[in-house]
């Protein structure tokens, strides 16, 4: 398990050394693969936003996202995925120009993902009663 944890901690630092060099600028950063941005912030902020179907990985600072009725929070390393369209407010912390929120979102196909659910026998997790379409 340990090494599994290090392997992680070398990966993220390899994103967070691309993304540097890729984002040196605050804002939201458009790649050259359609759909993946990189985002760079300098300052703690308040966003409201209308999620695609993504994954969002952090890869430095912190943030907290609160989607319907509940509240998830990411620390480096951790992930966010909407698997549909989904309002959700989200705070990000402790961001510096010497240590900025570094982020990046990867977009997931809706046709995709609506044939992967088709396939899919849901049952909500022990204790939920409700299918949200996120995951952390």
């Amino acid at each position: 398990m340990e090494g599994r944890k290090e392997d992680v901690r070398r990966i993220i630092g390899l994103f967070k050394a691309k993304l540097e060099r890729l984002a040196p600028n605050p804002g939201k950063i458009p790649t050259a693969i359609e759909g993946l941005y990189l985002y760079r912030k300098h300052e703690d902020e308040r966003v409201e936003c209308f999620n695609d179907p993504c994954i969002g990985l952090l890869i430095q600072g912190n943030k907290r996202a609160i989607v319907a009725d509940e509240e998830y929070r990411f620390r480096e390393g951790w992930y966010i995925a909407y698997g549909m369209d989904l309002p959700a407010i989200s705070y990000i912390s402790g961001a510096s120009a010497q240590k900025p929120h570094l982020a990046l979102s990867i977009p997931l196909d809706r046709y995709i993902m609506s044939q992967l659910v088709a396939g899919v026998k849901r049952e909500p997790l022990p204790g939920n009663k409700t299918y949200k379409g996120i995951t952390a």
